[in-house]
């Protein structure tokens, strides 16, 4: 038994050391910093990676990821060439005394600069968080920051955080659709809502100066859409990503000293409910409980599932948008998510249900679901209202009078698709020209990838007639 025990720690033991002896050698040591050997990773999408030491702790290690234009080239022994090129050039830079700019960055932003106006939180008297740094290293720091933000300071933009954010949107808007312009000022609004409720005192954060954003505000900011606007993960990081590419655009025109979002932790993404598809028995049960009782919203929510239409859309939707004869639904430019007229084609048993609530008796340009929607000028007021009959119907659990069915109603969307994937032979047959149209895409690339994360991108195993030869 003893002999057993000794053969064990000395495999333990063995297997230590040449774990050791794989991280010295993957890890050379320049004067000052110490690095990885930079390798190139081929993905899905392609990078050149390596890890570089913390000179904070001077214990950790930092990965960094390079893409350069690698992705932009559809040959891969173009992609290989320029990857080769890319990987040179960092591994010369590294040898030469490269630092990565984010510590740099990190040492400026942790050193909180007090704002002019009230705070967004209790951060009064907070104690600067200063990294600690090894005495080896002490020469590296640059010069911090004053505690107090300075009247006029050579490059530092007196301009208040708004208006700054709206002059980056402009700027990296140009030569860009409706549909990014639309996006940018959504974030921007995120960000004056947030401004607008994070005064514990009356005073106007709106007006907060573009340099008195720091890092407190960021991590806040993040907080706030998480839990009070209730966002998606992928909803929050892409807000994040547009403010913080607005901040780094100021950061490289020295308007301010640090980009106060460099440090936020990106949120972890995973499929949404949204993406969820209802099984057959949900669909049952949904039809039950809408047919009757709530027969707004059960056309409401065919509308979706046959013409792929956006909540939001369906919210502006008016008789005069509904061309009977030809079976057409009009969707207007000016309540579509994308930047363009749409049309889509109306199925048989949809046309009935119109006919059967005789939709086309009402006023021509009133809105179709002022029920159960409002008529608010601001659409996502309507889509709040209907959202929230939904949750009361289906999602709320069974005891409070619903279905206990959570999931979203924008599922219904993706129901559609599949149902109609469903009814085919074989994937193959699908009509990708009319799924384009009745989604709405920009191109028959995002048709495919859509049906992709639908998981229907591949032919049923039944009508697979080959095999291994």
């Amino acid at each position: 038994m003893q002999h057993v025990e000794n053969q064990v720690v000395r495999k333990s033991e063995k297997k230590s050391a040449e774990k050791s002896a794989r991280l010295k050698q993957m890890f050379t040591a320049p004067k000052l910093e110490k690095f990885s050997t930079p390798v190139i990773v081929r993905n899905k999408l392609w990078y050149v990676e390596f890890y570089f030491l913390n000179p904070f702790d001077g214990k950790t290690y930092d990965r960094f990821r390079f893409t350069g234009q690698l992705n932009y080239a559809s040959k891969l022994h173009e992609r290989e060439k320029n990857a080769q090129a890319l990987l040179q050039d960092i591994t010369q830079a590294l040898k030469d005394g490269f630092k990565p700019a984010k510590y740099d960055r990190l040492t400026l932003g942790k050193i909180p600069v007090a704002p002019a106006v009230a705070p967004v939180a209790p951060v009064v008297n907070m104690p600067a968080k200063v990294p600690t740094v090894a005495p080896w290293q002490q020469q590296q720091l640059p010069t911090p920051l004053p505690t107090t933000a300075p009247a006029q300071v050579p490059g530092t933009s007196t301009s208040t955080l708004l208006a700054a954010l709206q002059e980056m949107a402009d700027i990296m808007a140009r030569g860009n659709g409706i549909a990014t312009k639309r996006g940018y000022k959504t974030q921007i609004n995120r960000m004056t809502e947030f401004l607008q409720q994070s005064g514990t005192d009356g005073t106007a954060q709106v007006d907060m100066p573009l340099h008195c954003f720091n890092y407190l505000h960021a991590d806040q900011f993040q907080a706030w859409l998480l839990e009070e606007k209730n966002l998606g993960h992928t909803t929050i990081n892409t807000c994040i990503g547009i403010i913080k590419a607005f901040l780094e655009k100021l950061f490289r025109r020295q308007q301010i000293s640090f980009n106060p979002f460099y440090d936020v932790p990106w949120l972890k993404e995973g499929k949404g409910t949204n993406f969820i598809a209802f099984d057959q028995d949900e669909k049952n049960r949904i039809h039950q409980a809408l047919k009757t009782d709530h027969p707004e919203l059960y056309l409401f929510c065919n509308l979706i599932y046959t013409c792929y239409v956006r909540p939001k859309e369906i919210c502006a939707l008016t008789p005069a948008d509904i061309d009977m004869q030809g079976g057409w639904i009009h969707i207007r430019k000016k309540t579509s998510k994308t930047d363009n007229d749409s049309q889509r084609q109306m199925m048989g048993g949809l046309k009935k249900l119109l006919l059967e609530y005789n939709v086309m008796a009402l006023p021509k340009y009133q809105p179709i679901f002022a029920k159960i929607c409002g008529t608010d000028k601001d659409l996502t007021a309507r889509r709040r209202r209907v959202t929230d009959l939904w949750k009361k119907v289906v999602q709320d659990d069974v005891s409070k009078g619903g279905l206990g069915i959570k999931k979203e109603m924008y599922g219904f969307k993706h129901t559609g698709n599949v149902d109609y994937l469903k009814s085919l032979d074989s994937t193959s047959q699908a009509d990708m020209l009319f799924l384009k149209q009745q989604n709405n895409h920009t191109t028959l690339e995002t048709t495919q990838k859509y049906l992709k994360d639908l998981g229907m991108h591949k032919i049923k195993k039944e009508h697979i007639t080959f095999g291994v030869f």
